[in-house]
C-alpha cells in the first residue's frame, strides 16, 4: 500500500473483500435481496410505516484520520436527519429511506454536509415467483471518509479495508440498480436470475468514473426429499475510464481499463434432522489467470447454538494451494445474543487483482434492564496481496439508554488501528448521542 501521489478518484475509493461492487453480505451496490427478504412473513406487522429520526452528538477523538506518522485530536459535532416509508402486503413490500448529517469540527476542512443518501426497495411474491429491486444513491464528502467510515465495515459501502486509498477533497457519487427474479419457487427445478449496476464519479475533479456490471443465474433441482444440487453461472465487467494520476515522477496518464470475469459454482446438499451437509466447487476466470476451490459445508441445530461453517482448499492464479473456509455461529441468551464469525477466502478486490483475506467478528448484545441496552464487538482483518501484508481492527462498545417512548440516549467508546507498510494508526473514540424518533401509521 502506500503508492506515491494519488488522485481523489482511485485513492478516494475504499476497497472491499470480493470487489468494489462485489455481491457479499455485503455489498449494498448490487444483487441485493433485502427486498425479497423485506416480504412480511407470516405473524409480521403489514400496511404503511412512516418515520422520522433527529439525532444529534459530541464526538472526541485521538486519531481521526488515522495517521500513522502524524496522529491529531480532534472534536467534532453533528445534527443527522433520517426518514424511512414502507408499505407493506402479504404479497408485496415498497421501501424508501433517506438520511443527511451536517458535521461540525474543530478542523475548518472536515465541516460539511454528509449525504444524501437514498435507498429504494420493492419486492413482490406470487405462488411461484417472487421479484425484487432495489436501487441506491450516496453523495459523500472525500475530506471526511477516513474519519467517518469503519475500517472493517461500512453497512451502505460494504466490507472496506484499504484506508490508504481514501484520501483528497471533493464529492464522490455512488449510485446502483439490482433486481431479482426467482420463478418456479415450489417446483422440484428452480432457477434465478439477476441483474445489477453499480457507478460512481468524482463530479468535483477530472477522475475517471468507475462502473461494474453483472448478470448471473442460478438452477436448483430438488433431487428427492433430502438431496438437492445447486448449479450458477455469472459475468461482471469492471471498467475505469482514463485518467490523470501523480507518481514520483510526476503526472501520467493512466489508461481506460476494462476486465472480464466469469464464474461457475456447483454444489450438492444433503438435509439432516438437525442441519445438512454438502460440498461445494468454484471456478472463477479472471484477465490475470483461473481461480479453483473445492469446500466441505455443514450446518447444525444444536440446544444452545445454530451453527455453520465450511472448510477446504482453493488455488489461486498463482497456482498455490490454501486452507479456505467459513465458521458462523450464534447462541441466544436469555436477554441477548452472542455471535462469532471467521472467513478465510482468496478473492478479488476492487480492480479485480486477487488477494487472500482472513477475517474475525466477535459480537454480544444484551438488555440489562427495560430500559437500558449494551453492545460491544470485535472486528479483525487481514489481507495478502503481491507480497505486502495488512490489517486492520477495532472494538466497539455502545450503551444505550431509553429516556422516553421516542428518545434515546447513546454512549460509545471504540478503539480501532491500521496497519500497512507505513507503520501501524490508532483511535481512539468518545461519543455521545441523544435521537428522537417519531412513527406514524398513515
Amino acid at each position: 500500500m502506500g503508492r506515491a501521489g494519488g488522485r481523489a478518484g482511485r485513492r478516494n475509493a475504499p476497497r472491499r473483500a470480493g470487489g468494489r461492487f462485489a455481491p457479499a453480505r455485503t455489498a449494498a451496490c448490487l444483487l441485493l435481496g433485502a427486498a425479497v427478504a423485506g416480504l412480511p412473513a407470516a405473524g409480521q406487522d403489514a400496511g404503511r410505516l412512516l418515520t422520522f429520526g433527529v439525532s444529534t452528538g459530541v464526538t472526541a477523538r485521538t486519531n481521526a484520520d488515522l495517521s500513522a506518522t502524524d496522529p491529531e485530536s480532534s472534536l467534532a459535532g453533528n445534527v443527522g436527519l433520517d426518514f424511512s416509508y414502507s408499505d407493506a402486503t402479504p404479497v408485496q413490500s415498497l421501501s424508501f429511506s433517506g438520511n443527511l448529517t451536517l458535521r461540525a469540527t474543530n478542523e475548518d476542512d472536515l465541516s460539511n454536509v454528509g449525504g444524501p443518501r437514498l435507498r429504494f426497495g420493492y419486492a413482490r411474491a406470487g405462488r411461484d415467483a417472487r421479484l425484487g429491486v432495489n436501487a441506491f444513491v450516496n453523495r459523500i464528502d472525500i475530506s471526511t471518509l477516513r474519519t467517518t467510515l469503519d475500517p472493517i465495515f461500512d453497512p451502505d459501502l460494504g466490507l472496506i479495508f484499504d484506508l490508504d486509498e481514501i484520501d483528497g477533497v471533493g464529492t464522490r457519487l455512488d449510485f446502483g440498480l439490482s433486481t431479482e427474479l426467482e420463478l418456479r419457487r415450489r417446483a422440484p427445478f428452480g432457477i434465478t436470475l439477476s441483474a445489477g449496476y453499480a457507478g460512481q464519479r468524482f463530479p468535483d475533479t477530472d477522475d475517471g468514473s468507475e462502473d461494474r456490471f453483472r448478470l448471473g443465474s442460478s438452477f436448483r433441482f430438488d433431487l428427492n426429499p433430502v438431496w438437492n444440487a445447486s448449479l450458477g453461472l455469472s459475468w461482471s465487467r469492471f471498467e475505469r475510464d482514463a485518467e490523470r494520476s501523480l507518481t514520483i515522477n510526476g503526472p501520467v496518464l493512466v489508461p481506460a481499463e476494462s476486465r472480464d470475469t466469469y464464474s461457475l459454482s456447483t454444489g450438492l446438499t444433503r438435509d439432516l434432522p438437525t442441519g445438512s451437509v454438502g460440498v461445494v466447487f468454484d471456478a472463477t476466470r479472471t484477465e490475470d489467470g483461473e481461480r479453483y476451490s473445492t469446500r466441505l459445508t455443514h450446518s447444525r441445530e444444536l440446544p444452545l447454538w445454530t451453527l455453520s461453517g465450511s472448510i477446504g482448499l482453493a488455488e489461486g492464479t498463482s497456482q498455490d494451494l490454501s486452507v479456505v473456509g467459513t465458521l458462523d455461529a450464534v447462541r441466544q441468551l436469555r436477554n441477548g445474543q452472542v455471535s462469532i464469525g471467521l472467513v478465510r477466502t482468496i478473492e478479488s478486490d476492487g480492480d479485480d487483482d486477487e488477494r487472500e483475506r482472513t477475517s474475525l467478528r466477535l459480537g454480544y448484545g444484551t438488555e440489562l434492564s427495560p430500559l437500558m441496552g449494551l453492545n460491544a464487538s470485535l472486528n479483525y482483518i487481514e489481507t495478502s496481496q503481491s507480497g505486502a501484508d495488512d490489517s486492520a481492527g477495532n472494538i466497539n462498545i455502545d450503551l444505550s439508554r431509553r429516556l422516553t417512548e421516542d428518545m434515546s440516549l447513546n454512549l460509545g467508546l471504540a478503539h480501532r488501528y491500521d496497519r500497512d507498510g507505513d507503520g501501524t494508526a490508532r483511535d481512539n473514540i468518545l461519543s455521545l448521542s441523544l435521537r428522537r424518533t417519531i412513527a406514524y401509521r398513515p
